[in-house]
């Protein structure tokens, strides 16, 4: 499978991850600002211009873009994350060229109707609503907040019911120009289509647009760790508690692969540490899973954990946090070793899936990456020692957590949470 680059005269970046055997095209047009380009007043205004950009352009009605994208076998999804925002296309080779021509009309021509935009308000409320009942949604949205207080990075990117309706049309339009200029663009796409077949389609429909004064690059901003991290809890009549809990990673690319490894080990899947004492053994809670996020250069190690409260002595977050401390003193080769196949493994899934190829590609058209890096990485992963992955471990499980909790019984507090995870371990008096 291999991956072309081009960029039009303009600077819209282009890039193809031709799949001969593909019967269909995946597409993904990234803009390079999300939540990170946003304040408390005007949280929620990418996602609401995501909304506005898909209800009427200079050549189209909100009807016409839904009737002709659905003609041609595709759906228009958006996704708006901290330093982008994506809108995809799934459709047949024979419709690539229209679905372009649809999608330039939205990005670059959408009129932003004044009675549109007072509706979806209103729908955009509802959407709130439902986030908010969803307790695992809920508990995410916290702990991006207690992880990332006060800037972009921990904002939900629906904007609270407060700072949606206060979105006025001069905001949107304001953002539209701030941020949708060429430069700022990048289009993936996945199948069996040819650079040059994407390249001159895509000029077709977007290469008159204009940078104006606009003359760089979208630059990453990189989110602030800010000493004290919150514990942030929200009472909420479910039977299952839902928490989650993380660790911040630095920029050096050896902890980011450990952090990998870790997570590997400790939260996923059915041989995971976590599935097997907490779930298997004494059945302290249902689900466990664990996740690397990576922003900015920078991430985050966050663990997820979904149960009730079995005893006052053993809630599931504190037998999780005893787990935790315990990892960098009987963590084992073989368990490092099965956990690089896991990420490696992982990784070249990804890559085949049409929607996360393009998803990264875009990113990494966007921000400057190497589209062709996977094989460094991969070797980063093979040759990071098992010392490394033990002393990685140590330096990441021991930094102050951000934790988040949404369950209908009291959540342990933050300081019986961290002393656990900070009580000290005799080497060698672990069993594994």
């Amino acid at each position: 499978m291999t991956i072309a680059i081009s960029e039009l005269s303009n600077g819209i970046r282009l890039g193809l991850r031709e799949s001969r055997d593909a019967k269909q095209v995946v597409l993904c047009f990234a803009i390079g600002a999300g939540t990170a380009c946003e304040n408390e007043q005007l949280n929620g205004i990418a996602h609401m211009v995501t909304h506005m950009n898909i209800l009427g352009s200079l050549k189209r009605s909100g009807w016409d873009i839904s009737t002709e994208v659905e003609a041609t076998g595709a759906e228009i999804q958006f996704f708006v994350h901290p330093e982008k925002t994506e809108y995809y296309l799934h459709l047949p080779f024979s419709k690539v060229e229209k679905g372009i021509e649809i999608m330039a009309d939205c990005l670059l021509n959408a009129t932003f109707p004044e009675e549109a935009l007072n509706r979806e308000k209103t729908v955009i409320e509802q959407e709130i609503v439902e986030r908010h009942d969803n307790p695992f949604v809920l508990a995410s949205d916290l702990f991006n907040e207690a992880s990332f207080p006060n800037q972009g990075y921990g904002f939900c990117p629906l904007g609270t019911k407060e700072s949606m309706y206060n979105l006025s049309l001069d905001a949107l339009k304001n953002y539209k120009q701030e941020y949708f200029y060429p430069k700022n663009f990048a289009i993936a796409a996945y199948g069996n289509i040819g650079m040059d077949y994407l390249l001159k389609c895509v000029d077709r429909f977007f290469g008159k647009a204009s940078n104006g004064a606009k003359t760089t690059y979208p630059i990453r901003i990189k989110p602030q760790f800010i000493n004290g991290h919150k514990y942030l809890c929200r009472p909420q009549r479910n039977e299952l508690a839902h928490a989650f809990m993380g660790f911040p990673l630095s920029e050096n690319i050896s902890e980011n692969v450990t952090a990998y490894i870790i997570a590997k080990i400790l939260g996923s899947g059915t041989s995971s540490r976590f599935f097997q004492e907490l779930r298997q053994k004494r059945a302290l809670g249902y689900t466990m899973a664990s996740k690397v996020d990576s922003f900015g250069g920078m991430g985050l190690l966050r663990f997820y954990f979904s149960g009730w409260k079995k005893t006052q002595e053993h809630d599931l977050l504190g037998e999780a946090c005893k787990l935790i401390n315990k990892f960098p003193y009987n963590i084992t080769e073989k368990e490092v070793n099965a956990g690089k196949n896991k990420v490696i493994h992982e990784m070249e899934l990804a890559i085949d899936n049409p929607f996360s190829s393009v998803g990264m590609l875009a990113e990494q058209l966007l921000y400057g990456g190497d589209p062709n890096q996977m094989e460094d990485y991969v070797n980063a992963i093979r040759s990071i020692s098992f010392p490394d992955v033990v002393n990685g471990a140590r330096a990441i499980l021991t930094r102050e957590p951000s934790i988040s909790f949404v369950g209908s019984y009291d959540a342990p507090p933050y300081n019986v949470l961290t002393s656990i995870l900070h009580e000290k371990v005799k080497e060698g008096m672990v069993a594994a």
